[in-house]
């Protein structure tokens, strides 16, 4: 799920600094395309919170700033998974812009993504397929998960597909947020 908002980012970053290239009118050459590949990629590897939130948008909306939260979570959950067996250790709890040296035993490694809950009739849904009429209503509720040092990474099939959720909803907003960014570029320059 993680990788799919990296290369959504990437994709998204090669055309911003191709666009920004030739705003001047000049044509792309294929050393010019290369350099701007190389350099894509060397940028893309500073995470994908900051690829989302000042890479590909320079100015991004308070929405896609709070899903930076998520996608911040659900990256070091990620990240533990696939390095440590689930198993959280002091880099996973580690708070952003700190050294392992400011770490302490308090901190958690706290995930936060949305949950789709859906009720009838006032009547929360528990399981579905659902059979029966009345009044339908769904809403979006953050939920979070919180692991200490040394605890397991338990992550269920309901968990993975909220998670999948709120990683698209994440993407609808940052190429929202793009395009009206290279929207505002490409405008301005056609005003010049």
């Amino acid at each position: 799920m993680i990788s799919r908002v990296e290369v959504h980012g990437q994709d998204l970053l090669l055309q911003r600094r191709v666009l920004e290239d030739l705003k001047d009118g000049q044509r792309m050459n294929p050393g010019k395309m290369w350099s701007l590949l190389k350099k894509v990629h060397t940028e893309s590897k500073q995470g994908p919170v900051k690829l989302c939130s000042e890479l590909v948008v320079q100015k991004p909306s308070s929405s896609l700033l709070a899903r930076m939260t998520w996608l911040d979570g659900v990256y070091r959950i990620r990240n533990c998974l696939a390095h440590r067996l689930g198993q959280v250790q002091i880099v996973d709890v580690k708070p952003p812009g700190k050294s392992l040296e400011e770490t302490s035993d308090d901190d958690t490694l706290k995930v936060t993504w949305l949950k789709i809950e859906a009720s009838v009739n006032g009547n929360k849904i528990e399981s579905f397929p659902h059979h029966g009429g009345g009044e339908m209503q769904i809403h979006f509720r953050e939920i979070e998960r919180e692991w200490r040092v040394g605890e397991k990474i338990q992550i269920t099939a309901d968990d993975c597909q909220a998670i999948a959720m709120s990683l698209s909803m994440l993407g609808n907003q940052l190429l929202q947020d793009f395009l009206t960014e290279m929207n505002q570029i490409l405008r301005t320059d056609q005003q010049a």
